[in-house]
């Protein structure tokens, strides 16, 4: 379990060490807000999926109730 914590933060540490640096240079401190938060939830998503093993069953069939009704 430690490792898969560890491996999952290294991924995402990676991933923003990628992108962040030129939104720096560029100054978008927006975008940076909006990247960080996108980050920040898909970190807590996937540690929710792959280290607590939570179950989406739930949260999925009420996302897919609710573009099914908006495609009728």
């Amino acid at each position: 379990m430690v490792v898969k914590v560890i491996f999952i933060i290294v991924l995402f540490v990676a991933l923003a060490a990628i992108d962040i640096p030129q939104l720096i240079h560029n100054k978008q401190w927006k975008e940076i807000a909006v990247y960080a938060s996108f980050l920040l939830i898909a970190l807590v998503g996937t540690m929710l999926d792959q280290v607590f093993e939570y179950d989406f069953s739930r949260i999925t069939n009420v996302f897919i109730k609710m573009v099914s009704r908006n495609l009728d």
